[in-house]
């Protein structure tokens, strides 16, 4: 089913946010400079992502602020159900054991922390999960396409359970976006 995606800025939390609600190529994405029409706050059919509607979640609006750092944590907290459980990551794979690492939980997690202070990421050997991010920034220059790139980037994260507290060094899937970036911070690799 085509949903219709409004979105401003294309930051790590909005795609993480995009990427919870389930946006896939098939919705159609509109970026915007500004916030949306009235009109499309009040409908819940339209995926609003801090675009206003100060994060009225029951109409499908989400926005950073308030009682959430971060509009990812907004949609995993209060967002629909499969949005908010790690069940839906398990289904496929059969229900964790205890202390099983979860990308799912973890991309959440490193989300909010980088919204509340990037310098946490440091200490990570590049490329980092910012690094690729911005690097999706730097080798696409549509928005849209710069946009669902950053979600896409977080559907392999998780569906190769790969930990986004750790260095991407050697993953090939990322070469592109690690060159890039790679480029403008000239950074031997």
């Amino acid at each position: 089913m085509k949903r219709r995606v409004l979105v401003r800025g294309l930051g790590l939390d909005v795609c993480g946010a995009a990427y919870l609600l389930r946006v896939t190529r098939e919705d159609k994405v509109e970026v915007l400079c500004g916030e949306a029409s009235s009109e499309d706050l009040a409908d819940p059919n339209v995926i609003c992502i801090e675009v206003g509607g100060s994060g009225q979640a029951q109409l499908n609006n989400w926005d950073f602020g308030g009682e959430h750092e971060s509009v990812a944590m907004q949609v995993w907290l209060e967002g629909p159900p499969e949005a908010r459980t790690i069940e839906w990551y398990f289904r496929e794979r059969g229900f964790p054991k205890i202390g099983q690492f979860c990308p799912l939980q973890a991309l959440v997690n490193y989300i909010m922390a980088f919204r509340i202070d990037s310098s946490f990421t440091f200490s990570v050997e590049f490329p980092k999960l910012t690094d690729l991010f911005s690097g999706i920034l730097l080798y696409e220059r549509d928005p849209v396409e710069q946009f669902r790139r950053g979600v896409n980037l977080l559907r392999l994260v998780v569906a190769h359970d790969m930990n986004p507290f750790k260095s991407f060094k050697g993953v090939q899937m990322f070469t592109g976006y690690t060159e890039a970036k790679a480029a403008a911070e000239k950074i031997d690799l």
